[in-house]
């Protein structure tokens, strides 16, 4: 993909979370006191940072959290979906599947990273001259705010699309469907079929989790299988995996999107700094919002599992 190219569509997937996350923020606290949004905001950011640094599920159902996660999180986990599906396709001679349709069950889908990542992957197989496969994704999670969170940033990154003069190609269409549960799991028949789990293992849930794997595992017997962590849970992440054969490393030392995000990095400093919140974390200031931070590449892994 052309590198002007690939700073547009970051460009317009920066403008994307910053609008979606600012829309969410302001329609959750519309009826809120100063006071409140405040009280609000540094409740919803303690539990999102706090509960995390500890491999611990943060409070999704605070009206806060799935914003504060866009503006935060999500654009290092697209990116890191993105790497790893590249490598996948790398992999494979420079396609997801020989298949004309590619299933994947997303466990723990959140905001929709994984769908984000398929999205770049097969846009930027196609800008190679390479075919890229119907694609259909069934979500699981318990948190609707956040898939919901997902999808509006989905919905205004694709209308910004349709605005870069320089894409040569159109976003290939990635169908959806959030799913109560495993029995709802619905896979076509002519269908690559994998299983994705994005950072979704935290430490008090691992036995329900490995549970829940093993038997998405056997509905829909994956040929592979992506799943990424934080390094520190990488036993947990082999207790959990439901694929018989050994993990093995993406190897994701260097990611495709690269440099600042300006828009999501004045939306999050704006509301930083309306309620005097400094985030230090570390002994740093994290001032800028960037798409492959130092401390992401060091401290989360991409491995793949076959089937």
């Amino acid at each position: 993909m052309d590198e002007q190219v690939r700073r547009s569509i970051a460009g317009a997937l920066d403008t994307a979370i910053a609008d979606a996350a600012s829309t969410a923020l302001a329609e959750a606290s519309r009826d809120w006191s100063d006071d409140r949004k405040g009280r609000e905001l540094r409740q919803a950011f303690g539990s999102l940072h706090d509960r995390l640094a500890n491999l611990e599920m943060p409070d999704y159902r605070h009206p806060l959290a799935p914003a504060l996660y866009a503006l935060w999180y999500h654009p290092f986990q697209v990116n890191l979906a993105y790497a790893s599906f590249l490598r996948i396709a790398q992999r494979r001679g420079g396609r997801l599947t020989d298949r004309a349709a590619l299933y994947v069950a997303d466990f723990g889908c959140g905001a929709l990273a994984a769908k984000f990542g398929l999205w770049l992957a097969a846009l930027e197989l196609l800008c190679d001259g390479q075919p890229a496969p119907r694609i259909g994704i069934d979500l699981i999670d318990d948190s609707a705010d956040m898939v919901a969170m997902g999808e509006r940033i989905g919905e205004r990154f694709e209308t910004l699309l349709t605005t870069l003069p320089d894409l040569p190609v159109r976003l290939p269409a990635v169908e959806t469907r959030r799913i109560n549960g495993i029995v709802d799991v619905n896979v076509p028949p002519d269908s690559e079929r994998w299983l994705a789990a994005l950072h979704a293992f935290y430490r008090p849930r691992q036995d329900d989790i490995r549970d829940t794997l093993a038997d998405l595992y056997a509905r829909i017997t994956p040929t592979l299988g992506l799943l990424t962590f934080h390094r520190d849970n990488y036993g947990m992440a082999e207790y959990v995996s439901p694929f018989a054969s050994d993990l093995q490393d993406l190897e994701i030392c260097r990611l495709p999107l690269s440099g600042d995000l300006p828009r999501t990095t004045r939306r999050r400093q704006s509301w930083l700094q309306e309620f005097s919140i400094v985030e230090r974390r570390g002994g740093e200031d994290r001032r800028r919002v960037q798409w492959a931070p130092v401390r992401g590449l060091r401290d989360n892994v991409a491995f793949t599992g076959a089937g």
